[in-house]
Order: structure tokens, then C-alpha cells, then sequence
């Protein structure tokens, strides 16, 4: 199904970006499907507006017939259509008073977990939580003399760890930086984990264009994106010995999917990538 590796699987940067942080750069995480397949959502199957962009050969979704006050709608998700029929992402400009929008389907899409749109809130949220729960963690050990052992699954439950009710949280703006060989959270340091698997069949023209996670288990937040692997390339799939109910309902929520796989992650028998 999938593989997994410590780098930050992310689409193809044009080569005259030096910047990855760009309106058209950003309309190539939308994921839409190229002319002349139909120009349906590739996760909910809803019809959608196809638009292309001012790069070359993307395209985006948006939800049809549907404008929305920009000022309602996080920076970065606003879109207009210019007056040659292309789509624009205007990015983090400020909307004029009584500006209209597009929004991307995306963002409604039901079968994707809701978008962190203020990460730098969440970010700060979840720093004020580890301070706070400093200030309730027992000693490891329990009190000197006691003779009362440590409470392993207490101690997991009350730091958030994988596999005890740990809440992920999508970011479309997280952001990584190189580290040796591998690349790692900005916030906290934490090497990225990430992990790629194949949505289209084998015999479908879209079998190259595959779905790409990444996250960071200091922060507890992740980004997703439609990736290119190769068709010759063989992703190694880390649902494989799950019972097909297990694997649908992991399959069904990209937060229980990462909180599986960071949970493997430490697993001796985890793949170790391509």
C-alpha cells in the first residue's frame, strides 16, 4: 500500500521557485485530476469545478456555483477566477471590503479530516499543554521509599503518547527544515516521519499520483499531499498483514492512520523505506 521513510514527501517544486511558499506552488497540493478524466473529487467522487492554474499542466477544485465572503476564509484557501478563465490563490493579501471568494473543495470535502487553518495558534496551544502537564507528571520511578513502581500505561496516557487517544492535528503551513540527511519539525526539532501509498489502481491513468503523509510526533501534527511515485516503484505497505476491516477503517481517517503508523513506527519490523 504504502511506504515509509524520514523525509517530507512534498510535490515537485518548479525550478525557477526558490520559494516553496507560493500560490501556484500551493494549488499543486489540491490534488485535482488532469483533463481529460472527469473532473470528480478523487476521495468523495463529488463533481467539482476544474479550473486551471498559472502553472502549467495543475489544475485545482473548487466547490461549484459557491462564492463566499473572502473575509471568512483563511488566508491562503482564498481563490478568484482571473479574466483568462485561470485560477489565482491570492494567497495571504488582504481582501478588499465586500471581495467574493472560491474556496477549494478540500476544504468541504467529507471524506477528509477538517484542515488546521491557524497553526500558529495550534502550535502555541499544544506548547501550553506540555508546560501544563509538566506540572502534574509523577516522578517515573514513584516517590523515593514507596516502593511504588511506575505506571507505564498512566505515565503514556498523561504525555499523549501513539496508540493512547493522541489527537493529531492537519497543518497545510507546518514547516520542516533540512537535517543532515533527513529533515526535521522547526518547532521542536523532531525528525519527520513520513509515509506514501498508492489510492489509484494499477490500470488507472492516475495510478502515478499517490497520497503522501508526513508528521512530526513531538508536535503531534501532520500535512498531506498528492505525490508523484513512479509506477515502476514499489511502496512498501504497512497495512498488509491488517484484516481487511482494519485496514478500511484506518483508510477511512488519514488522524487514525498516522496514529497507527507512528505507533509502527518504533516497531522493529517496520519498513524502513524505499
Amino acid at each position: 500500500m504504502g511506504d515509509i521513510d524520514d523525509a517530507s514527501p512534498r510535490p515537485d517544486r518548479p525550478a525557477d521557485d526558490s520559494d516553496h511558499v507560493t500560490g501556484t506552488f500551493h494549488a499543486s497540493l489540491e490534488g485535482a485530476p488532469e483533463p481529460p478524466a472527469p473532473a470528480d473529487c478523487p476521495f468523495c467522487d463529488l463533481p467539482q469545478d476544474r479550473y486551471a492554474t498559472d502553472r502549467a499542466g495543475h489544475w485545482i477544485l473548487l466547490e461549484p456555483r459557491i462564492l463566499v465572503p473572502a473575509h471568512t476564509v483563511p488566508p491562503r484557501r482564498r481563490w478568484i477566477i482571473t479574466s483568462t478563465g485561470t485560477a489565482l490563490n491570492l494567497w495571504d493579501a488582504e481582501p478588499l471590503p465586500g471581495a467574493l471568494c472560491r474556496i477549494p473543495h478540500r476544504m468541504a470535502c467529507p471524506r477528509l479530516d477538517p484542515e488546521d487553518h491557524w497553526p500558529r495558534v495550534t502550535a502555541l496551544r499544544r506548547f501550553n499543554d506540555r508546560r501544563s502537564q509538566r506540572l502534574f507528571d509523577l516522578p517515573e520511578d514513584g516517590p523515593p521509599g514507596t516502593g511504588w513502581p511506575r505506571d507505564d500505561d498512566a505515565v503514556k496516557r498523561r504525555r499523549g503518547a501513539p496508540g493512547h487517544g493522541r489527537r493529531w492535528m492537519k497543518s497545510t503551513t507546518w514547516e520542516t527544515v533540512p537535517d543532515g540527511g533527513r529533515r526535521v519539525c522547526a518547532a521542536c526539532g523532531t525528525a519527520v516521519r513520513s509515509y506514501r501509498y498508492r489510492f489509484h489502481p494499477p490500470e488507472s491513468p492516475m495510478f502515478e499520483r499517490c497520497i503522501g503523509l508526513a508528521w512530526c510526533n513531538g508536535c503531534g501534527v501532520y500535512s498531506g499531499s498528492m505525490v508523484y511515485v513512479p509506477r515502476d516503484q514499489v511502496l512498501v505497505d504497512a497495512l498488509a498483514q491488517l484484516p481487511p476491516d482494519e485496514r478500511e477503517r484506518l483508510g477511512r481517517s488519514e488522524t487514525r492512520l498516522i496514529g497507527y503508523l507512528d505507533e509502527r513506527a518504533g516497531d522493529e519490523t517496520w519498513p524502513s523505506g524505499p
